[in-house]
């Protein structure tokens, strides 16, 4: 297909003509004059689909890229060309399935925000442009900073600033999974990448028997994504974490092997839950008292006898500080 030819609009119903030129202003009592360009909706579907390959991405889609460096998002280095899905109704219903079903898009929730496409999605309306449903391979990356990914935010845990986001992470996170839940959506494979920063760590250690119960309340929207045929999951956590004294900072490279561990067990529960696969209703937990590094401690308890645990605790501390 030669790299000159571009489609442009749509002339009456005879079809889309590859020209970029539309005549303005035109006396409607003058007849056009007979025009030489290719009536491209004249071919077959399954021909124009083909031609529709060689406009289309298909290499990863990075969250962020440069204006002034672009890299080639084709395997054979051509320029890809967006503007094909402006040209008119009938071309924008037969590619956009193509354009987002066939390479991977990368997505970043971070702080309270949705980026994405170079561009930062706050979820005004609750909901995300629907191409975002055609999306059939889905990048993720999730990164816990701090309070705003915290269950039971205390203001004498950040100070005394009155800071509040407009959009939380739980916010943001809730909008793109109501995109791909499942019968809405078409997307088949996924990768999550789920990190934790330093100023995460700083917060837990105040609390160190939150640590799964933080985690389960920040992925608890994922599992309403089921139905996957391919699913990874991924902990990231910082070397700057290990690097912390530990002399200085005991209580945080306990809690950084804790969260590697339960973590990673409760990871490995909601990647089996997204993709199908039968899923034990218990998982590892450790002990609250002590927190052993080593990982060697564990009992089995449900996730209702958890909870359970825990409102008990806290009673019990209302109570003595009332008495």
């Amino acid at each position: 297909m030669s790299g000159s030819l571009m489609l442009a609009g749509c002339d009456n119903h005879v079809g889309c003509k590859i020209t970029m030129s539309r005549r303005r202003n035109q006396d409607p009592q003058t007849p056009n004059p007979p025009s030489t360009s290719f009536p491209f909706l004249r071919l077959p579907v399954e021909l124009r689909v083909q031609i529709y390959q060689y406009l289309i991405p298909d290499l990863p889609v990075p969250t962020w890229f440069s204006n002034y460096r672009r890299s080639p998002l084709r395997r054979d280095g051509a320029p890809c060309c967006p503007a094909i899905l402006r040209t008119c109704r009938t071309i924008y219903r037969e590619l956009v399935a193509e354009w987002y079903g066939a390479a991977m898009y990368s997505i970043s929730i971070a702080y309270h925000g949705i980026y994405c496409f170079n561009s930062k999605f706050l979820p005004y309306s609750r909901s995300l442009p629907s191409v975002f449903r055609e999306i059939k391979y889905l990048d993720l990356s999730i990164e816990l900073t701090g309070y705003l990914h915290v269950c039971t935010p205390r203001s004498s845990d950040y100070g005394t600033s009155t800071y509040c986001p407009q959009f939380t992470f739980q916010d943001c996170l809730q909008v793109l999974v109501d995109c791909f839940a499942p019968g809405r959506a078409k997307l088949k494979q996924l990768r999550l990448h789920l990190s934790a920063g330093l100023p995460f760590f700083y917060y837990i250690k105040r609390h160190p028997g939150e640590v799964l119960r933080t985690l389960e309340w920040n992925l608890a929207p994922l599992r309403k994504i089921q139905g996957l045929s391919e699913v990874s999951i991924d902990l990231h956590i910082p070397k700057i974490v290990s690097r912390v004294d530990f002399r200085s900072q005991p209580l945080i490279h306990k809690i950084e092997a804790e969260f590697r561990t339960v973590g990673r067990e409760l990871l490995d529960m909601v990647q089996r839950e997204m993709s199908g696969d039968p899923v034990d209703t218990h998982i590892a937990f450790r002990k609250r008292h002590p927190v052993n590094p080593t990982g060697t401690y564990f009992e089995t308890v449900d996730h209702q006898t958890i909870f359970s645990m825990y409102c008990l605790e806290l009673s019990i501390e209302a109570e003595a500080k009332a008495g």
